[in-house]
């Protein structure tokens, strides 16, 4: 009896720890012009040195999620703009970052 008991509650544990995922967290903001304050459409943002990114949506807004904790650098690029970025934002396990983003025209250099 004692036997089965030990085996029962052994193979409850050996599953709830199989069961366990990574605890991840998210980024996420809105990116504007900076003089303006309008909304940017298209803006990649990217966490730098690794294949994550996404692009904002028409208002400006975007999300990075299921991102395992630790400290990214997160690029932010439109044609046109200065690329900005921000370093070392950290991401916690189940917490949600925000992190929002002004971007300056760029300067336009033309080749005759």
């Amino acid at each position: 009896m004692v036997l089965l008991v030990t085996l029962v509650v052994s193979g409850c544990i050996t599953t709830k720890n199989l069961d366990t995922k990574p605890a991840t967290g998210s980024i996420s903001g809105k990116v504007v012009d900076a003089e303006s304050g309008q909304p940017l459409p298209a803006v990649n943002v990217i966490l730098i040195g690794t294949d994550i990114g996404t692009a904002t949506d028409k208002e400006g807004y975007y999300l990075l999620s299921n991102l395992p904790a630790g400290n990214y650098d997160v690029e932010y690029s439109l044609m046109g703009y200065s690329s900005s970025t921000l370093k070392a934002i950290k991401i916690s396990a189940n917490k949600k970052t925000t992190a929002n983003v002004k971007l300056k025209l760029g300067e336009i250099k033309m080749q005759i």
